[in-house]
């Protein structure tokens, strides 16, 4: 199989291996593409779904433990891949196989559940996974007393431990409003990026892939936060041991814009709690990318020039009927067969 950017690139000469590095991949979010090469796999052939979903059953039980681990484990399940020299050598000797792959992952979990069961290892109080389908939000109250408000299409995994506590945001969007407990830090991580907190509120959105939306973007809507890089970053920032944001900043991170802390509209900072949609001077494709996280249908264009056209307005998410109504009144173009469930947009001339 031909490694492309949407694609595993590590073993993949059974279904079952392939399956993992798709799971590992998914954990961390897929943009549109990898979503839909995904897709095309998993239907290529009913023995790519099954073993998808045998990953998936497997490591279910695995939410009770704290994330680093979690991912630690998989690493050391898709490391028991080969390079395929080695592979090649192995095949022969009829060494290489799914029970051998299985055996050696099922014995190494065996020892990181023993080592996480011993006193005296960190454990957690508190460990849970969330998710919000699209067009769904969820609040999550936390036995510490901190809430998250987590937007359309969003998973994060938490671990509330004794002397600190942990919040991966695998994809989306979230509101954090922290409960204050100096004696325990309060840390997200999202990509490539650590922000930590004592007490605050302030939102984090990680959706790579969507077209103007696909940098990491920490809000502050009040108190202090620290960003720093997570693990071996590749962002050309990780030379900066941090950056600090107080209330009404944002951060934008990405390989090629500044890492400057910009002004930020306090009321726009979460106002997607609200269903609201605020966009200045924003490509219509960028718009219409983001109410397809909310579960609407994409319309078609008539022409890509439309794309291009630059919008500014206030919008309501889950009114998509609305937003069209409004369209023709704010550029030149019609929007036609709503009632048919696929709208298309053409231009007014």
């Amino acid at each position: 199989m031909t490694a492309s950017p949407s694609s595993p690139s590590a073993c993949t000469d059974t279904p079952e291996q392939t399956a993992l590095d798709w799971f590992m991949r998914s954990r961390n979010g897929l943009d549109a593409a990898q979503r839909q090469a995904l897709a095309q796999w998993l239907a290529a052939d009913p023995a790519h779904a099954q073993a998808y979903a045998e990953w998936q059953e497997d490591w279910n039980d695995l939410d009770a433990l704290p994330v680093q681990q979690q991912d630690a484990l998989l690493a050391s399940a898709r490391n028991a891949c080969q390079p395929p020299a080695a592979r090649h050598l192995t095949q022969h000797a009829g060494f290489w196989s799914r029970r051998w792959q299985l055996t050696a992952l099922l014995a190494t979990l065996l020892v990181a559940l023993l080592l996480f069961q011993l006193p005296g290892t960190a454990s957690p109080a508190f460990a849970q996974s969330y998710a919000t389908l699209p067009g769904e939000q969820q609040a999550v109250e936390l036995p510490d007393g901190s809430r998250i408000d987590l937007d359309t299409d969003t998973r994060i995994s938490v671990a509330l431990f004794d002397g600190h506590r942990e919040v991966r945001l695998i994809r989306g969007q979230a509101m954090f409003q922290v409960a204050a407990d100096t004696a325990r830090p309060f840390t997200v991580t999202a990509d490539a990026a650590r922000i930590t907190v004592v007490g605050t509120q302030f939102s984090v959105r990680n959706t790579p892939g969507q077209p103007g939306a696909d940098t990491l973007r920490v809000a502050v809507a009040s108190g202090h936060v620290r960003v720093a890089p997570e693990g071996s970053s590749w962002l050309p920032w990780r030379a900066a041991s941090q950056i600090d944001l107080t209330a009404g900043q944002q951060l934008r991170l990405d390989t090629l814009q500044s890492t400057r802390p910009e002004p930020a509209i306090a009321a726009d900072i979460g106002a997607w709690r609200n269903h609201s949609l605020s966009v200045d001077d924003t490509p219509l494709s960028h718009v219409l990318a983001e109410f397809a996280r909310y579960g609407h249908p994409s319309p078609v264009l008539a022409d890509p020039g439309i794309a291009a056209l630059r919008i500014t307005g206030t919008f309501d998410t889950q009114n998509m009927a609305g937003f069209y109504r409004l369209l023709p009144r704010i550029l030149p173009v019609r929007v036609e067969g709503q009632d048919t469930g696929t709208p298309r947009i053409t231009g007014s001339h």
